[in-house]
């Protein structure tokens, strides 16, 4: 499946991405895909802004806090 940011960039999500969503121990799929592409997309909006948490934020729409705290939950540095 391939997602679209909105910089118009594709983010490419796996077969075996979706996969292993699907079969997560606690049967919650749809947290868990839901959370794939919103690491894929946050880890996206990093990389484009090389790094700079505020670009990034303004890039995404969303707030440097709630950007951080995404940062944070998915180990991305």
């Amino acid at each position: 499946m391939n997602v679209r940011n909105s910089q118009s960039q594709s983010i490419v999500i796996t077969v075996q991405d979706i996969q292993k969503a699907l079969v997560n121990k606690h049967g919650d799929a749809y947290q868990e895909i839901i959370s794939t592409v919103e690491k894929a997309i946050v880890s996206q909006a990093l990389i484009k802004a090389r790094g700079n948490q505020a670009e990034a934020s303004r890039n995404l729409g969303i707030n440097r806090n709630t950007l951080r705290s995404k940062v944070k939950k998915y180990g991305l540095v």
